[in-house]
């Protein structure tokens, strides 16, 4: 009996005990909570600028000339008259095949032009003879008609042997390759010693020009007509962005627009002249481009890194002046050096944090300190046009 009240004892301390334990880990909590300071968050005023706005898409360059060198007629190649991934103006000579035989077909075919001429001049004499004759009557009507026939024939063969000259000089001509552009070729795909266009044209080497180079786009179904009139009123201006963020030298602009929208995609065509005397684009790159719209004065910016995207869009982090964050839906624009036009949800002035955003929800209070002031001047979101 006195063990069972002593037990008894026992857990009635354990378990005012641990009941007591659990009052003072939650009032610890509490007083922590009670006690907690607001988190340090960065911030950037809403600025107010006149901007350049910009349209910007990743595009395909393209040569606006690309021709292959090909062999027309049968022979085997004798010379090379330039170095894989050489720079060729027009006129260069690029290949050559042996001309002998076709020297002599030429000189075959001009040998029996001048022998039919001989006829021919032979029948036409022939008809200068006997017409007074046919006239007195002393000879037939079908014999003069049958010199006057043999004279139509010669005159005929005749026309056959120019064309045969003229197709014997353009074999000819075809031994002797020549760029038909300036620009550059790529790497031979035949070894001088080969037989080359037998039966068949027979790929040499491919020409492209680069200098312009054309750059293929497809913006979006929203931004087309806004392009469309401003390719209409001035010349569309247009800037590459190379790869190592640079911009391009040389500012081209758009020169073609194609005439239907790409169902599947909802995108249209379109293409920019860019000049490439440089060389840094090459066909077949991807590259970003830039098209200039317009100037937009009062135009409101904040960092591009305080847009967040969430399931009912963009929206940014305010925070009022009790310091209290407000979660702002905005609808934004074009992007400009860092910085993200708003066309609607924010106003001038206001706070929007840029750092600490993982640390803040809507209604709590926040801390706020401000970016470096040089984020707030002019020259930094200029861009260089």
């Amino acid at each position: 009996m006195k063990t069972r009240i002593r037990n008894y004892k026992i857990n009635i301390f354990i378990l005012t005990f641990t009941f007591g334990l659990m009052f003072c880990v939650v009032g610890c909590k509490g007083d922590k909570k009670q006690t907690s300071t607001p988190p340090n968050v960065t911030v950037s005023k809403v600025i107010k600028k006149t901007v350049p706005i910009y349209y910007e898409y990743v595009g395909n360059t393209e040569s606006v000339r690309t021709v292959d060198i090909t062999a027309r007629v049968e022979g085997f190649l004798i010379e090379r008259a330039f170095e894989d991934g050489q720079d060729v103006k027009q006129r260069d000579l690029l290949f050559v095949i042996d001309p002998r035989s076709f020297e002599a077909s030429l000189e075959q075919s001009k040998a029996q032009l001048e022998r039919d001429k001989a006829s021919l001049n032979y029948a036409l004499q022939q008809v200068v003879r006997y017409k007074p004759l046919v006239e007195k009557d002393y000879i037939t009507k079908d014999n003069y008609e049958e010199y006057k026939t043999q004279a139509a024939e010669a005159a005929a063969t005749v026309e056959a042997d120019e064309a045969e000259v003229i197709q014997a000089e353009l074999n000819l001509s075809y031994c002797y390759m020549y760029a038909p552009f300036s620009g550059m070729i790529g790497r031979r795909l035949v070894d001088v010693g080969n037989l080359v266009g037998a039966g068949q044209d027979t790929k040499l080497a491919t020409l492209v020009q680069l200098d312009p180079i054309y750059v293929y786009f497809s913006p979006t179904e929203r931004e087309i007509p806004i392009l469309i009139e401003q390719f209409k009123n001035d010349k569309l201006r247009a800037n590459i962005i190379l790869p190592d963020e640079k911009i391009h030298p040389f500012e081209g602009y758009v020169d073609f627009i194609d005439n239907m929208v790409d169902q599947d995609t909802g995108t249209l065509a379109m293409r920019a002249v860019i000049p490439n005397s440089e060389k840094t684009l090459l066909p077949g790159q991807y590259a970003q481009i830039r098209l200039f719209i317009k100037e937009q004065p009062n135009s409101l910016l904040v960092p591009e890194k305080a847009i967040n995207e969430g399931q009912g869009g963009m929206y940014v982090f305010v925070v009022n002046k009790d310091n209290v964050v407000e979660n702002k839906s905005v609808t934004t624009g074009a992007k400009y050096k860092g910085y993200v036009v708003i066309s609607k949800g924010l106003k001038e002035g206001q706070m929007v944090v840029i750092d600490g955003m993982q640390k803040v929800k809507q209604g709590m209070k926040v801390k706020p300190n401000f970016a470096e002031k040089s984020s707030d001047k002019k020259s930094d979101v200029d861009y260089k046009n």
